[in-house]
């Protein structure tokens, strides 16, 4: 027993000798422990590697060491360092050229706009569209990068006070600020979001997305969205009694051409293509995304949550080495749909402002209202003199569509007596009446100058119905918005007499009752249509059926020459009673 246990002891000690030879001669020595790189990052633009482990000198010597990798510039994160947490702050104030926003670190999303500047452009008391009003269950401006999952749209944003900057001036109790950042990191990657008002352009914010790459391997970055959302609950309001209602849309410019829906037709459609801008726009206001002049992104979507719809903005990926910053430049458009303003904010924001299909004749229409407009400051007498001039341009053809509508007026009894004559022989009838009109120099398109003026009050309708500048435009005595229905129903109510004075000067070529009962009820209807349309649109129907019925009743008059000229002609028929008595008793005689 004794012998077991020490050959159990030899056997103990050799193992350790064995142990202790191989640490000695065999194994290489641990590598030294090296220091792991500072946690902050420095800002700058770069495309290095980041920081790698200094390799060792061997055996080999210098002359076979890798050569010494460039100083990064940079530092970064060790991959997975916790994240501090961010504070919820209470949202902070910028102040643009013409308009005042607040942003929430949740997200660094906007919340709050107010225009205030012109007067006649902050929205009415109560209004509810497309721009955010405090409430953060429709923010602007969210952010979305396809690539990393753990950003979401309400991700918390840590403001960063000391790279933003106060505007001049500025002691006001919350501070306000003329340039805002906001910084995302999740230990990995790093967002900075910079607004700041574009000083030159009115309503327009610079957005500048700052991508960093925080740790020792690439990122991919497979796109990158930009949200707008607008509030949608006041169009569902909408009814008979209001059938072209301040609707609201989703729009965006995607190769050359306008894409727009509205709530009930979003089903998340997705456009390809260069794209100027995206976002959401009703009547009078538009709130988009775009990018700098010149430059276009890759696509854009339509997109719809309870009580809201989205226009999305979307930017094609890229690549983030180790260590390397990416900037992405972009814009935004929170304003009035006021032309000048669209032209000098660029990207073809202009492009929102739709006038149909007759575009092409509306927009020289606008460029003389609004010549009008500077020639007699008020939009009310600028509207009057545009419709004057459009009736003086199309005089010639409503004179002569007019005048044949007289002519074949006159000569309805004798269409009817060949209609009794011929009713069986429908070409020899054809023949008699083609006849008829020649005899009496009538055409039968004598409507068709009329239907060629068409497209032209249409045009001249929806141009009206559609500017911006007759927001809140007061015209004169009752009337103080003319983008607004007349609340007195005085216009609508001169509106239908003109329009019934009108139809009865109109010369009617037809003997149907019924169609002449439709003809007399149409004002009635018109009428009203037109309580709860812009009194804008009122007063040019109004004016325009005005100055109708002053040219029916010049046209009338020219008529009536030659019909006296010609009374003489037809004594018999012009005779008094006394005078036919006479003449019966000379002739009995």
């Amino acid at each position: 027993m004794e012998s077991q246990q020490k050959r159990w002891f030899l056997a103990l000690l050799l193992c350790a000798a064995a142990a202790v030879l191989w640490q000695m001669f065999i194994a290489k020595p641990p590598p030294r422990p090296t220091e792991a790189p500072p946690t902050a990052a420095v800002e700058g633009t770069g495309s290095g590697s980041g920081l790698e482990p200094t390799p060792s000198l061997g055996a080999t010597g210098p002359a076979e060491a890798e050569p010494a990798q460039p100083e990064a510039p940079q530092q970064v994160l060790a991959v997975g360092q916790d994240v501090e947490p961010v504070e919820i702050l209470e949202p902070q104030t910028l102040q643009g050229r013409g308009f005042l926003v607040r942003f929430s670190n949740t997200g660094a999303v906007l919340v709050d706009h107010r225009i205030e500047e012109p007067e006649q452009y902050i929205p009415r008391e109560g209004f509810t569209g497309i721009f955010p009003g405090g409430v953060e269950e429709q923010p602007t401006l969210e952010l979305l990068v396809e690539g990393l999952e753990d950003l979401t749209e309400r991700s918390p944003y840590r403001f960063v006070a000391d790279e933003s900057l106060l505007a001049p001036g500025s002691d006001a109790d919350p501070p306000v600020y003329q340039r805002l950042v906001y910084r995302w990191s999740n230990g990995l990657v790093e967002i900075d979001k910079v607004i700041e008002p574009d000083p030159e352009k009115p309503y327009v914010l610079q957005l500048q997305l700052i991508f960093r790459n925080l740790q020792q391997r690439q990122q991919e970055v497979r796109a990158v969205e930009i949200l707008m959302w607008a509030d949608d609950t006041v169009t569902a309001r909408r009814g008979m009694l209001n059938p072209i209602a301040n609707t609201r849309q989703v729009a965006c410019l995607v190769d050359d051409s306008l894409e727009k829906e509205s709530r009930d037709k979003i089903e998340g459609q997705q456009f390809s293509g260069p794209t100027r801008w995206a976002g959401v726009h009703d009547r009078y206001f538009l709130a988009a995304a775009t990018l700098p002049e010149g430059t276009a992104a890759s696509g854009c979507r339509f997109e719809r949550r309870e009580g809201l719809i989205g226009g999305v903005l979307r930017l094609e990926g890229f690549t983030l080495q180790p260590g390397e910053e990416h900037r992405l430049a972009l814009r935004t458009y929170t304003g009035p749909k006021d032309e000048s303003s669209l032209k000098v904010a660029g990207s073809q924001l202009s492009r929102s402002v739709d006038y149909g299909l007759f575009g092409f004749l509306a927009r020289p229409m606008k460029w003389l209202l609004s010549a009008f407009h500077r020639l007699i400051p008020n939009w009310g007498v600028a509207i009057i003199l545009l419709t004057i001039l459009v009736k003086v341009l199309m005089w010639p053809w409503t004179q002569k569509s007019f005048k044949s509508m007289e002519r074949m007026k006159a000569i309805q009894p004798k269409m009817q007596a060949l209609k009794e004559k011929y009713g069986n022989d429908k070409t020899k009838l054809t023949e008699e009446t083609m006849k008829l009109y020649r005899e009496h120099n009538v055409s039968p398109f004598g409507c068709l100058p009329m239907l060629l003026q068409m497209p032209i009050y249409i045009a001249l309708y929806r141009m009206i119905y559609s500017s911006v500048e007759l927001y809140k435009a007061d015209f004169a005595l009752w009337v103080k918005d003319l983008s607004q229905p007349d609340p007195t129903y005085i216009l609508p109510i001169l509106m239908t007499a003109t329009m019934f004075g009108q139809q009865l000067l109109t010369p009617t070529t037809s003997d149907n009752p019924q169609m002449k009962w439709m003809m007399r009820l149409m004002p009635l209807m018109f009428g009203f249509f037109m309580l709860v349309l812009p009194s804008g649109l009122v007063l040019y129907i109004f004016a325009s059926s005005l100055l109708g019925i002053i040219q029916q009743y010049l046209i009338r008059r020219q008529f009536a020459k030659p019909a006296l000229a010609a009374a003489p002609a037809a004594p018999a028929e012009n005779e008094g009673r006394p005078q036919r008595r006479r003449r019966e008793r000379r002739q009995a005689k």
